[in-house]
Parts: C-alpha cells; sequence; structure tokens
C-alpha cells in the first residue's frame, strides 16, 4: 500500500512539474522587438540555447527547460516548444513553409530573446552548410543583451564530440 501511494505522489508530482512548464510557454506572447536586427537566414528553426552568468563575450552553459515560441511576422502562433536538458530546440512535426518568423525564447531567469529568422527553402544535407541556431542568453542582472547566432551543423557537432 505505501510502495503505491508513493507511486502515485510520483505520477502526481511528474504531472504538476510537466503542466506547469506547458504552462509557462503557453504565456509567452508575440512582442515586437525594442531593436530590429537583420534577419538569421536558416535552413531549419532548430538549434541550442546557452547561458552566461558574467558579463561580456562567452557562455556558461546549456539552459535546459526554457520555453521557445515560434511566431510568423504578423504575430500568429505557430508552435513552442520547450529546450532539453543539453538546451537543444526544436518543433518537430511542425512543417514550416519558407518565410520570416519570430521566435522568442523566455525564462524567469534570463532575459527573453527575440529574433526574426528567415526560413531558407530545404535543409541542406551537407553538414558543413546546413545550420544551428544558437540562443545566447543572459542573466536578467547583467547588462550585456541576450542574441542569437548561427552556427554549422559540423562545427555543432564537432564541439559536442569535446
Amino acid at each position: 500500500m505505501k510502495s503505491a501511494m508513493k507511486s502515485l505522489s510520483l505520477a502526481l508530482a511528474i504531472a504538476f512539474w510537466a503542466t506547469q512548464g506547458f504552462a509557462q510557454c503557453s504565456e509567452v506572447v508575440y512582442k515586437e522587438p525594442k531593436e530590429e536586427r537583420a534577419a538569421l537566414l536558416a535552413d531549419s528553426i532548430e538549434g541550442n540555447a546557452l547561458f552566461s552568468i558574467v558579463d561580456g563575450p562567452g557562455d556558461s552553459g546549456r539552459a535546459s527547460d526554457m520555453c521557445i515560441a515560434l511566431f510568423t511576422v504578423e504575430g500568429r502562433f505557430v508552435a513552442n516548444t520547450t529546450t532539453n536538458r543539453k538546451g537543444e530546440f526544436s518543433f518537430p512535426g511542425v512543417l514550416l513553409p519558407v518565410g520570416r518568423y519570430r521566435l522568442i525564447a523566455s525564462s524567469k531567469a534570463f532575459k527573453d530573446l527575440n529574433v526574426l529568422i528567415e526560413l531558407k527553402q530545404a535543409p541542406d544535407t551537407d553538414p558543413e552548410k546546413r545550420n544551428r541556431i544558437l540562443l545566447h542568453m543572459r542573466l536578467k542582472s547583467l547588462g550585456s543583451p541576450t542574441y542569437a547566432t548561427l552556427l554549422s551543423v559540423k562545427v555543432y557537432q564537432d564541439r559536442e564530440r569535446r
């Protein structure tokens, strides 16, 4: 009986945790950026969220459990996801036509990131040419801004092997 109660308690705790994460992601709303930067030309909308705990360049680690929401440039919601423990994100099962999208990354600890992405025709099969989006998140208490960059899949894979 005690083990059944423990299992039930654990299941309820996991369900509560999962719905809390989903609730946070569902609360992300479309916002026009304060300052528009050039669109990132990507062949897919997937990548990694990294964070820094100090001002300046460089990253300290991977940002897990971050909400990543995707909108059309007109502000229509497309999809959302959460970064995994490695900070990776993607939108599996979501077919995105060529065009411009607004990606908004949000968490309680980091400054929000609002980036314009221009999705190319089709992902290149050559990992030298294919790219991933890197989200460089900064603590809300830091002066440094959040920003996004592109990294080739090959360079990303090489970094992961180290």
